[in-house]
């Protein structure tokens, strides 16, 4: 028996969502855990420069 399914929906209208594959077993009880995708995937290196921050400020005066 498999013990988890891994697999990409559209939510459709009302929210509802609709999971199919033949090797889940009737009538067995499943625990749902939904991750919202983005719609357009960020290159990776835009995404990883983009959050980069300044470790330490340097000011100094002349």
């Amino acid at each position: 028996m498999i013990n988890a399914i891994r697999q990409q929906t559209r939510i459709k209208a009302g929210g509802k969502l609709e999971i199919s594959s033949p090797e889940l077993p009737d009538n067995a009880l499943a625990e749902v855990i939904v991750f919202l995708l983005p719609e357009e995937e960020q290159d990776t290196t835009d995404y990883l420069l983009s959050q980069r921050k300044p470790i330490v400020n340097i000011y100094w005066k002349r």
